[in-house]
């Protein structure tokens, strides 16, 4: 509930992320701009995403969406990718049990 009804409060969202969306929507252009931090040289993804909700609402209130819409998909796949009991052994992918590195975990 927090992430909906408040703007994001974390260092990295400070120091990267809505500094270059707010120099985006003051400039009206999503521009290269000289950069304060060398993360907001890297390409944007999220940051699309963020001046999307930001025009939308007109405020970065829902800011935090595109983080919540990607953990919701990850736990979309990951259960869909449980859900296929027809796969063979070898090419289910790697669990606990069945890493070289934890041999006899989960093994009575």
């Amino acid at each position: 509930v927090t992430a909906v009804i408040a703007p994001p409060l974390t260092v990295d969202a400070m120091v990267y992320h809505m500094p270059k969306v707010f120099f985006w929507l003051q400039n009206g252009s999503v521009d290269l701009f000289p950069a304060g931090a060398f993360q907001q040289l890297l390409a944007p993804g999220a940051e699309y995403q963020i001046l999307q909700w930001s025009l939308f609402t007109g405020s970065d209130v829902l800011a935090n969406v595109p983080q919540w819409m990607g953990m919701a998909l990850s736990a979309i796949c990951a259960s869909l990718i449980c859900k296929e009991p027809q796969r063979s052994p070898q090419k289910r992918p790697m669990t606990v049990t069945s890493n070289p590195a934890n041999e006899g975990l989960g093994q009575d």
